[in-house]
């Protein structure tokens, strides 16, 4: 089968949520023998050079990108205040991205066309045109609506409205697209109900989780020695992560600090805010982005995952459980990943509750080894990345004979 994924960011070097689900959707789909082509919109403020792609993986993958300014600006919001689309939506738009895309179903034909996010659904219209007979999926990383109405709960003032204004129509085209699209493919069983409800047709919903290869990732050991060093690792130009670490450093920290005399909390991640790198608070640390992210969380004692918005399911989250690193995580930021609490990791939803998590956490040994065995043996056993591909490509062989039938 020959597969076009269609994605709104240049996936490499797969340092933020979306980017690694891509990466790895590429891998999986190559380890299954899939011809894969990649067109991707490549983001003027984080653009990446086409030849820095490195990639690992045997198979047939061909790749194609496009320079294209993705960015809020003043006069686009202001603009959207007086048009019928979502600025969420209409900025990954772009003409001349459009017609090389045409361009591309005209070259080839394609078994099935993914869109990598519901935001390129801006395009469909061009893909049923010029590629008729191809199954297009939506590969749904988020319900996106839902990640703006849960930030509207805890926002309020001028922003508020415009958010709730783009929101609303941001979940009318998300509704239009799920409804035209042959199958959607969420990445946790919370999303697969949510679309489910939003479609009234289950048969065109089929989760498939973010795979991973839980054997060739370094374990996590640093269970004895060193600081009590509580690590957060995210990508800071998506705004649910901002909003929740400003909630741990006003509502948490402060109570850790008073529990825990020695800890430490260590933040790194892409798009982390100035104001935050020049913080000179004790026991505080602020790296911005970094070269090796792995590294930073397996140099921690415990990591956390303070999220208080959002969908989908978290990478980060899904990569600390592979790795073995004991996680503290607030409801919403393990949604949708098959957790225990108690077992997997410690879940609490308020300041009080995970301050107490966390001094647990570092005091008790046991307790971090045991989350981290159990972590590990979970993502084996449901998030391999081998079996998910198999999944997946037998899935779509079956939406091509059921079409084949009728």
């Amino acid at each position: 089968m020959r597969v076009l994924l269609l994605t709104n960011k240049y996936p490499y070097p797969g340092r933020d949520g979306s980017s690694i689900a891509i990466l790895n959707m590429i891998r999986g789909l190559l380890s299954q023998d899939m011809e894969v082509h990649l067109f991707a919109l490549n983001a003027s403020r984080v653009y990446v050079h086409p030849t820095q792609f490195s990639f690992d993986e045997p198979g047939e993958l061909y790749i194609k990108s496009m320079r294209v300014n993705t960015d809020f600006t003043l006069w686009g919001v202001l603009k959207s205040l007086f048009t019928r689309q979502s600025y969420h939506v209409s900025r990954f738009y772009n003409r001349k991205f459009e017609d090389r895309l045409i361009q591309i179903l005209k070259d080839y034909r394609f078994d099935v066309v993914q869109l990598e996010g519901v935001f390129m659904g801006v395009y469909l219209p061009a893909i049923r045109k010029y590629s008729p007979k191809s199954i297009v999926s939506l590969r749904a990383h988020n319900v996106e609506y839902k990640i703006w109405n849960r930030w509207l709960e805890h926002n309020k003032g001028i922003k508020h409205y415009y958010v709730k204004l783009q929101a609303h129509r941001l979940q009318k085209f998300e509704e239009s697209i799920c409804r035209q699209v042959d199958c959607i493919l969420p990445i946790s069983d919370v999303d697969s109900r949510d679309f489910t409800l939003m479609t009234k047709e289950p048969k065109k919903v089929y989760t498939i989780y973010f795979g991973l290869k839980p054997g060739s990732m370094r374990q996590f050991s640093n269970f004895k020695y060193g600081k009590k060093k509580i690590v957060y690792l995210a990508s800071f130009d998506w705004l649910p992560n901002r909003q929740g670490l400003d909630w741990f450093l006003k509502e948490v920290w402060p109570l850790v600090k008073a529990l825990v005399s020695d800890a430490e909390f260590h933040v790194a991640g892409r798009g982390l805010p100035p104001r935050y790198l020049h913080y000179r608070g004790e026991r505080l640390k602020f790296y911005g982005e970094i070269n090796s992210p792995m590294e930073f969380l397996l140099g921690g004692k415990i990591t956390v995952i303070p999220l208080l918005s959002g969908s989908g399911v978290r990478i980060k989250l899904l990569e600390a459980l592979a790795l073995g690193i004991p996680v503290i995580s607030t409801g919403i930021g393990a949604e949708g990943v098959n957790v225990v609490n108690g077992e997997h990791l410690l879940i609490a939803d308020n300041p009080r509750e995970f301050a107490h998590a966390i001094a647990l956490l570092l005091d008790d040994e046991e307790l971090r080894i045991t989350l981290s065995y159990n972590a590990r043996k979970l993502i084996e056993s449901q998030y391999n990345l081998d079996s998910i591909s198999l999944s997946l490509v037998n899935f779509y062989r079956q939406v091509s004979e059921n079409r084949i039938a009728y």
